[in-house]
């Protein structure tokens, strides 16, 4: 089979919506960071940041927007919209080619069965579909693998397809229509609901407790508590990083998430770093205590690879080399924050939240015992919230379980595989590791529920996603389909229709 750069490459939310995940390090450091900002925008009546960039909406020829859908006259006009945005999404990706294809050679196979599915979709979600068609297929010559829809700006979501062709390369060839078509009916699930509209987003996801193998989509009933707990929970981690570990010392984790502190240290290393015995021993302690941790593939998740003595240990060790390193010297937490966020100095000041975190630094006698004093702040706010929320039965519905939902659906509709695109996730798998498609039958085997990964990844692990798509085929099996459709099928029009009233 061709080599792929098989996925954990896809974009924003506010940019691509794509299907396999998880976002890469780079963009979920993007993401967080702009959510970081508004914990430090000055209180109303101050100026406020302005920095955060928005997509420019460019007029399209042969292409009108209605309902929040970007509609093309045909395919020469979608065609004509994605060569225009093609440089900013291969930079997005790192693709070193993304050529827009014309008349590839799949392109009329790939087309007919977008066309298949979207008579499941009429039948299933006809408010959602209403005065839309098939959306046309957009094939791009790439060696990146996914396929995606993409918004034209923030409100507007481009009704196409975009498929990279490495996609079908990996997924084992154009014979794969099974497979195939499961992640062409996610992608359109984004473009008729309209995922990437923050009024949809809002809407749809939600954390909830997993009760006696609850899914998602089941769990409807909203919890004020629960989510305020997790809206506390997550700024802190986007600070200090996923891991409450005892055992790092209050040193921020490198997390999935690129925690602002984590950045702000280094930062900080940087500048105070000089070319001294003592600060290779530094940069040496670095190197051993961050190979203590690991990304997990199966998980999406950070995990400790060493006991707590071991990772404790390591992290004292650092701190020693650190104090020695930087003996006499003092780094700005406020240029390092305001260099990392993007914003001035001056609004910094001006936001009570940095004041917080400013006294602790300073109460430090340096600046490593002034880190792990902020950071020993955001760590005490997450295990407030781990000590009353129950993490192990805690779910979070996402617009992508959404979207996988809606593709189970919709090819049950069409008596097909429901679980089709959840084959296509373990032969990807099985392409990233090895070890990892094996290790998630064991688990599924034993009846157990995969873990669902980093909250900051709205693509739940590999293996959770394929439990989900069995859970819902197995269901359907003794269930009507139409029982599911409304649970999945959300009216979203009218919530954001209201708004823009």
């Amino acid at each position: 089979m061709k080599k792929t750069l098989s996925i954990l490459l896809l974009l924003s939310s506010q940019i691509t919506l794509a299907s396999i995940g998880p976002l890469p390090p780079q963009e979920v450091a993007k993401k967080n960071l702009e959510a970081a900002r508004k914990r430090f925008e000055a209180p109303r009546g101050r100026t406020r940041n302005k920095e955060v960039s928005v997509q420019a909406s460019q007029p399209v020829p042969g292409a009108f927007v209605k309902n929040g859908h970007l509609i093309f006259d045909d395919r020469a006009s979608a065609t004509a919209w994605l060569r225009l945005r093609a440089p900013e999404i291969k930079k997005s990706f790192g693709a070193v080619n993304f050529t827009v294809a014309d008349n590839h050679a799949y392109q009329t196979t790939v087309q007919a069965w977008v066309d298949e599915l979207w008579v499941g979709f009429k039948k299933l979600f006809p408010a959602q579909t209403e005065g839309l068609e098939s959306p046309p297929v957009l094939m791009v010559e790439s060696e990146i693998s996914n396929a995606f829809v993409e918004n034209h700006d923030r409100s507007t979501v481009a009704h196409a397809v975009i498929v990279l062709t490495a996609l079908i390369d990996e997924a084992g060839g154009i014979e794969k229509k099974t497979e195939l078509t499961g992640i062409l009916a996610h992608e359109i699930a984004h473009a008729v609901f309209k995922h990437g509209s923050q009024d949809v987003k809002e809407k749809i996801e939600k954390f909830y407790v997993r009760e006696g193998g609850t899914l998602g989509f089941e769990s409807k009933k909203d919890d004020p508590k629960l989510q305020g707990k997790m809206r506390r929970y997550l700024d802190a981690a986007r600070s200090s990083g996923e891991l409450t570990d005892r055992g790092l010392l209050n040193l921020p984790s490198p997390g999935y998430a690129s925690p602002y502190l984590y950045r702000v240290w280094n930062r900080m290393r940087s500048t105070l770093s000089e070319n001294s015995n003592a600060c290779n021993v530094e940069k040496a302690a670095m190197k051993s205590w961050g190979d203590l941790l690991q990304f997990s593939t199966l998980e999406f998740g950070y995990l400790v690879k060493a006991s707590p003595e071991q990772l404790r240990g390591a992290s004292q060790d650092l701190i020693d080399a650190e104090t020695s390193c930087f003996r006499g010297r003092r780094a700005s937490l406020k240029r390092a924050m305001a260099a990392e966020l993007k914003l001035s100095e001056e609004q910094l000041e001006a936001s009570p939240e940095f004041s917080r975190l400013l006294s602790a630094y300073s109460s430090g006698k340096d600046s490593v015992e002034g880190l792990t004093r902020v950071v020993e702040l955001e760590r005490k706010t997450m295990l407030e919230v781990e000590a009353s929320v129950d993490f192990s039965h805690l779910g979070y519905y996402t617009t992508e379980q959404h979207a996988d939902d809606v593709s189970a659906l919709v090819h049950a509709s069409l008596g097909q595989p429901a679980d089709a695109f959840g084959r296509l996730l373990k032969i990807m798998m099985a392409n990233i590791r090895a070890e990892d498609a094996p290790a998630c039958e064991a688990i599924l085997g034993e009846g157990q529920t995969p873990a669902m990964g980093s909250l900051f990844v709205v693509h739940h692990s590999y293996c959770y996603r394929i439990y989900n798509f069995r859970e819902i085929a197995k269901r359907l099996t003794v269930d009507r389909l139409d029982a599911f459709v409304p649970l999945v099928g959300l009216d979203v029009r009218t919530n954001v229709e209201a708004r823009a009233r």
